[in-house]
């Protein structure tokens, strides 16, 4: 998708779609052409209502609430809605500069589609996307600074689709060598160090919690370790994922039905690489780490069993239990490793708990740390 920042008023660019954000209190502003027919379909402005009028080539979109998150999902359901059409180019204002970012953001990720394994492909009609720098009951803004804002944004929506591509790929191709190769062919491209490590390396090095989960795999396990170290930085960051590429529990193995969405347990490593990626990509002054266990936890003769004691890289001795929480035993021996860094913060990310979804549920993300500021 191209994305164009134009110097004129929206009324005044051509295009085969507009989007028109209408904000559920200003139903009756004068750059809403279609109230009568808004009005018979029971369009109230409500967040993410979508409204699409083919007949005069606009998409409404309602925003009752203009945070962050309304506009960027409104956005992202108005470019699903302009894919499923057949027009080429959509053209759009936003309503000042507080919500420029979000829009664009939510357009660059719900334009956002993952079709590689599917036998016929479908490619969308629409092309590019034109955003007016005139602002709709706002003041008007540079040229340049929305060429800042749409650079920096479109930076990060690209990473964030990296790393969705990664989460998304089937267990059978990313495995824990391919996804240390694509971490390597990646901090290549980004011109940041990498080193990858192998089992034997998690052996000499006491990493024996992470090296017990992968042992049973015929795939190999692998540290990653990523880095970005500009000159002067302000801070020194170590980010932390698990990176299952796939987990099928183990001896304690997972019923059926939950195992279809393991390819996602890699999900907090390709974060990881995501974040890199675009910390790189935007030249931040902090120094950043991204570390990454990928294991597969699979069954098998060698297998790790619930009653064995491992020795973790601190040294700590772990009961196993259940070798489904094999996340925790693959952070463990990482966290340590990223302490040894000596960064002043450390994240870690992960699927790491189904109990975190039968607490918040599926849009809320659990958050734990030892530090409440």
């Amino acid at each position: 998708m191209n994305y164009k920042i134009i110097d004129q008023s929206i009324r005044d660019i051509q295009a085969d779609l507009e989007l028109i954000f209408v904000l559920k209190k200003d139903l009756d502003a004068t750059h809403i052409s279609d109230k009568a027919v808004l009005v018979r379909m029971k369009f109230e402005g409500d967040d993410e209502s979508i409204a699409y009028l083919p007949e005069s080539g606009r998409i409404y979109a309602g925003l009752e609430n203009p945070t962050w998150d309304v506009v960027a999902d409104t956005a992202a359901a108005a470019m699903k809605k302009a894919l499923s059409t057949d027009a080429k180019s959509l053209k759009v204002a936003f309503y000042g500069e507080a919500t420029l970012k979000p829009m664009i953001d939510g357009l660059a990720l719900g334009a956002y589609t993952f079709d590689k394994y599917k036998s016929k492909q479908k490619t969308p009609s629409l092309e590019s996307v034109l955003i007016a720098t005139e602002a709709i009951g706002a003041a008007k803004l540079g040229v340049a600074s929305m060429q800042k804002i749409l650079d920096e944004t479109l930076t990060v929506c690209e990473s964030v689709n990296f790393a969705r591509d990664i989460i998304n790929s089937i267990p059978e191709e990313v495995t824990p060598v391919r996804l240390a190769e694509i971490a390597e062919a990646m901090a290549k491209e980004s011109k940041i160090a990498c080193k990858v490590y192998d089992e034997q390396y998690l052996l000499d090095n006491g990493m024996n919690a992470f090296y017990m989960v992968g042992r049973a795999s015929v795939n190999p396990s692998r540290l990653i370790h990523l880095s970005y170290a500009p000159k002067n930085a302000k801070a020194k960051i170590a980010l932390v994922g698990k990176g299952l590429t796939y987990d099928s529990g183990g001896l304690s193995l997972k019923p059926g039905d939950f195992m279809t969405t393991m390819k996602a347990d890699k999900s907090g490593a390709s974060a990881v690489l995501g974040i890199i990626k675009a910390v790189a990509a935007l030249k931040l002054d902090v120094e950043v780490h991204a570390i990454v266990g990928a294991a597969e936890n699979m069954i098998g003769g060698n297998a790790y069993k619930p009653d064995d004691v491992l020795v973790s890289k601190s040294g700590k001795t772990i009961e196993v239990k259940n070798t489904d929480a094999e996340g925790r035993l693959v952070l463990a021996d990482c966290l340590t490793y990223a302490q040894e860094l000596k960064p002043d913060f450390i994240v870690d990310m992960a699927t790491l708990t189904g109990a975190c979804v039968v607490a918040l549920g599926e849009y809320t993300t659990g958050v734990m740390g030892h530090n409440e500021s």
